[in-house]
């Protein structure tokens, strides 16, 4: 399970969570709460820009959002996170957008001057490495702290996957997708 699982998990113990996923359709927001927790996912088209920022800070505003706590993954939300005036931003830097690969690219354009600009605008940033809170310090106004990703081991077991026994050649990796936990991405 990913680390979006367990943060979202921890806060809705507290605060009711609403996690923005896009992977939607056309205009259309869709609410759907989470059973067994305070989470409510919310689908949106991966159509960025401002038509769609102002509709998804209106939605959240109808359903009762006012200055939110922020955890931002997601850099081409970041509009729309501004348009909700949110109390706080945690920009969570799951890879590193900021430094300039010579080889590798992460993505399939240079999205390093919107990873700056999210940087500079958060409260704080969580790095899942050293690596990649190298990067990031130089850049930001607030702290960077260091979360590393970790291992379910509960669900791991659990599940029987610990059991497994991988073959004698080649190696195996194992993931477990939000949306086949309990609808989250």
């Amino acid at each position: 399970r990913s680390n979006r699982y367990h943060y979202a998990i921890r806060f809705a113990r507290r605060w009711p969570v609403f996690f923005v996923q896009v992977n939607g359709s056309g205009d259309e927001i869709v609410f759907e709460p989470v059973a067994g927790h305070d989470i409510t996912l919310v689908r949106i088209a991966p159509d960025y820009g401002p038509a769609q920022s102002a509709r998804l800070a209106a939605a959240l505003r109808n359903r009762g959002v006012v200055r939110p706590l922020v955890w931002l993954y997601n850099l081409y939300l970041a509009e729309a996170v501004a348009r909700l005036h949110p109390a706080l931003v945690a920009y969570h830097a799951t890879e590193d957008y900021i430094a300039k690969a010579d080889k590798v690219a992460i993505t399939q354009s240079d999205i390093s001057r919107l990873a700056i600009a999210v940087v500079q605008r958060a409260d704080f940033v969580v790095a899942v490495s050293e690596g990649v809170a190298k990067t990031h310090r130089p850049v930001s106004s607030g702290p960077v702290l260091v979360l590393p990703n970790g291992c379910d081991f509960d669900f791991w077991s659990r599940t029987g996957a610990s059991a497994y026994v991988a073959p004698a050649e080649g190696k195996v990796a194992l993931f477990k997708r939000f949306a086949d936990v309990d609808g989250m991405d």
